[in-house]
């Protein structure tokens, strides 16, 4: 589920150049969620990271605006 799901993410920053917000935040939740439910896991350790850099990438973008 997780492949389908990073070709569409590729898309879309191809075409409009950045995620909507609410995709991120989205995001984010669920990740959130599988970290308290799993905490040893992938999740925690490579997808946790990443929704906190995107979140953090979607702020510098907003302030540079």
């Amino acid at each position: 589920m997780l492949i389908p799901l990073g070709i569409l993410v590729n898309y879309v920053e191809k075409i409009r150049g950045q995620l909507p917000e609410k995709f991120i935040l989205t995001y984010l939740i669920i990740i959130v969620i599988g970290v308290y439910m799993i905490p040893v896991s992938g999740m925690t350790f490579l997808m946790l990271p990443h929704a906190i850099y995107m979140l953090f990438q979607k702020n510098q973008l907003k302030s540079r605006s």
